[in-house]
């Protein structure tokens, strides 16, 4: 699997998951589309990092190596801060629940998140999931 594969597979999770809330996500291949602050609605923004990795194996017979490649996809989902922070609870467990039931190439190893706290007119929490998948390549 190519890292731009892998990509598009772990944000089509987020996406199928978040857009069934009807709320908007800033993506970061997309120039920003951050909603006004006057927009009292949930948003999210989602990025993703990849972090050290290495070789997985020895040479087959055709000489392909299997090289494991790791990192964290980070998505930040912004509430109104006039409601207080509970509206984010359950979108926070809805993205967790979808990483921790989803099945692919990609391999998703950890789900955690922090509550970020007031960001001008809304409340933060930052939703983290590692990931790892595999690369053959000679």
């Amino acid at each position: 699997m190519t890292p731009e594969a892998a990509r598009d597979e772990i944000f089509r999770v987020f996406k199928s998951t978040w857009d069934a809330t009807g709320y908007a996500a800033v993506w970061p291949d997309t120039p920003d589309q951050t909603p006004p602050e006057s927009e009292e609605v949930p948003w999210a923004r989602v990025t993703l990092q990849h972090q050290d990795g290495g070789q997985n194996s020895l040479a087959n017979h055709a000489g392909s190596k299997m090289w494991e490649h790791v990192g964290t996809l980070f998505i930040q989902i912004f509430v109104p801060a006039g409601q207080g922070a509970t509206p984010g609870y359950p979108l926070v467990r809805k993205v967790m629940n979808a990483y921790r039931v989803a099945r692919g190439a990609v391999r998703y190893t950890s789900h955690r998140f922090r509550e970020t706290g007031r960001d001008g007119a809304f409340n933060g929490f930052l939703v983290l999931v590692d990931f790892a998948y595999d690369d053959f390549s000679s």
